[in-house]
């Protein structure tokens, strides 16, 4: 399956504290592909409170992610 088909007009959110999550203010902007116009789908426009909470989640989060060591953290992230 191509990208384009599977993000193809998908409405994104923001993950903020393990939670997907729509901007606070609801805002959003569509998202186009610049080769040949179509729209790709719509993002969160984040502002301010959702930086606030963002930042505070991965406050809270990053003891325990310290905590797992070096190797256990890369092996997530190889995972991604």
């Amino acid at each position: 399956m191509a990208i384009q088909e599977e993000v193809a007009g998908r409405t994104w959110r923001m993950l903020i504290g393990g939670q997907w999550e729509e901007a606070s203010d609801g805002r959003q902007m569509e998202v186009w592909n610049p080769a040949n116009g179509e729209l790709l789908g719509k993002v969160p426009v984040g502002g301010p409170e959702d930086v606030g909470r963002a930042v505070e989640a991965a406050k809270a989060a990053f003891p325990d992610w310290w905590r797992l060591g070096s190797l256990a953290r890369a092996a997530c992230l190889r995972k991604l």
